[in-house]
């Protein structure tokens, strides 16, 4: 049990981390770190590494060469990148996009630029930052003028390129153009020549200087870890800086990909830990990422059986991205406590790639592994098409899997059809599981505060109405009605919790009557 709930918890790492998609990526494409080898400016032998748009990721020529000529045409190049969007496969796809607008950016970035934004090419691509990044440094080197130009029409993408513009812009006009891409404060205080200075000299001290947060930090960071991964990593990992976890995690998946048994070495020589079983898992998938064989045989000879199932994991997250069918018929040949160990990453991934696939393909697991890989499918789907989610849940023979698959969509058909959820929630077959589905449902009233009433009004009578009620008070629009119900509630523990609910918001709108309020109800002084 201790390391399925370890492998569980990998898998929730991946999935906020970006090592197996991003929340905003309800497809699965491949996470950002796929562009951490592209070499940074004046630096051709490093990659330079990308964060939310901050960093830059400059042209792949020195400052002031020339780019190489291209035989393509701009009209040649986004013929290609509609032909490219028609790739089934999400690794592919994105490649050859990443690589086509790479080219378009050094043959006329403001074309590029342009195209990448009117289209929506990176709509469903967690890259959409990197490569704007790519494109806006090719044009700020080039013509940072057409560039600041071009975003005056466009004045909310100035904060995703801030770093890429500001690295490229002279020292004389970075005041300037911040101002110009509407980036805070602080941006202009850290982006100076003395800070790109003082982080080659001293990277340690530049990421205790910059503020709580700062996106630079991971550009410091990326680029300390590219000169002396093992010396780098080792001082970010044990010392007090802005970094955040997932941030360090994404750093030594880089590293994995180009150095694997370098950094894999390194990960497991960390003292044992939540923050280990992070950074081995980010090692042994970045690993997979570039060679998925040889990743799988070294997390299979692990000798620790916790860090053997996180390895594991890890690398069937990535496999499956590049080849489902052969990462599936390698976890079926598993033994069956190494399968159940390993079923949560395996059904994550693969639910966000074809969720009605996986629902087909756990049908032939066993009940423990149902109970775990259908759910990630429904809610998958559920994301898309909450009513067909319940549906396939409702199909699910297995009631410890059917149950949670219901659990898991009921939240996203809430937020659709609030009303319909509901009533929904109150029938459902499973009497135990009922009060949980309502509250899960009426949780999601938050954006319907107008339906509230009425929702909660069709619920007088149930056995568990003083329970959610209570609860749900707090999110009726008007304070008339939320009276109304507390005369509702008849327990009086559910009672006094609700009067304080109303009593709060009256303090602050009506102090004159929450003093009577509070007195006709005995509530404390909150």
């Amino acid at each position: 049990m201790r390391t399925f709930l370890i492998a569980l918890v990998t898998f929730g790492f991946g999935l906020a981390a970006g090592v197996l998609v991003d929340r905003t990526s309800p497809k699965g494409e491949v996470p950002a770190e796929e562009h951490l080898d592209t070499p940074a400016a004046g630096r051709t032998n490093a990659p330079n590494i990308l964060d939310s748009g901050s960093i830059a990721n400059p042209p792949t020529t020195n400052p002031g060469e020339a780019p190489p000529p291209s035989p393509l045409d701009v009209a040649d190049i986004v013929a290609r990148i509609d032909e490219s969007r028609s790739i089934k496969e999400p690794t592919s796809r994105l490649e050859a996009m990443r690589d086509l607008y790479g080219t378009f950016a050094a043959v006329n970035p403001a074309a590029a630029f342009e195209d990448a934004i009117k289209r929506g090419a990176f709509i469903e691509s967690p890259w959409t930052d990197a490569w704007l990044n790519t494109i806006a440094s090719r044009w700020a080197a080039n013509d940072l003028n057409g560039l600041l130009g071009y975003i005056e029409e466009f004045p909310t993408l100035g904060h995703r390129i801030a770093g890429a513009v500001l690295s490229n812009a002279p020292a004389s006009r970075r005041k300037e153009v911040s101002k110009a891409l509407g980036v805070s404060g602080w941006m202009e205080r850290v982006v100076t020549a003395d800070l790109i200075a003082s982080a080659d000299d001293d990277p340690e001290a530049t990421l205790r200087t910059l503020p709580p947060d700062s996106p630079i930090s991971f550009g410091v960071a990326a680029a300390w870890v590219t000169r002396d991964p093992e010396a780098a990593l080792t001082k970010i990992v044990q010392s007090e800086n802005n970094l955040h976890p997932f941030q360090v995690s994404r750093l030594v998946f880089a590293w994995a990909r180009r150095e694997p048994e370098a950094a894999m070495r390194w990960a497991e020589l960390q003292p044992q830990g939540e923050k280990t079983a992070r950074l081995l898992s980010s090692a042994i998938g970045g690993w997979a990422a570039t060679d998925p064989n040889g990743a799988i045989s070294a997390a299979t000879n692990l000798a620790d059986d916790d860090q053997r199932a996180i390895a594991v994991g890890s690398v069937l997250m990535q496999w499956i991205r590049a080849d489902s069918q052969a990462a599936l018929g390698w976890y079926s040949a598993l033994a069956p406590d190494q399968r159940l160990r390993t079923i949560a990453p395996v059904a994550g991934t693969y639910a966000n790639l074809d969720p009605e696939a996986t629902v087909q393909w756990a049908t032939s697991l066993t009940p423990e592994e149902q109970r775990i890989a259908i759910p990630f499918a429904i809610s998958s789907i559920s994301r898309d098409n909450p009513t067909r989610a319940i549906r396939l849940a409702e199909s699910v023979q297995d009631r410890r899997a059917r149950d949670a698959s219901v659990s898991g969509a009921i939240g996203e058909w809430a937020q659709q059809a609030p009303l319909e959820a509901l009533a929904y929630a109150r029938e459902y077959e499973n009497v135990e599981l009922r009060q949980r589905l309502v509250g899960q449902a009426l949780s999601h009233f938050r954006g319907h505060r107008e339906l509230m009433t009425e929702a909660l009004s069709s619920l007088e009578g149930e056995s568990y109405f003083d329970d959610v009620a209570s609860v749900s008070i707090t999110f009726i629009a008007k304070l008339e009605e939320q009276i109304a119900l507390l005369d509702k509630i008849k327990g009086s523990t559910q009672r006094e919790a609700a009067a304080k609910r109303v009593y709060l918001r009256m303090k602050w709108s009506d102090p004159a009557r929450a003093a009577q309020f509070r007195e006709t109800y005995g509530i404390p002084d909150l």
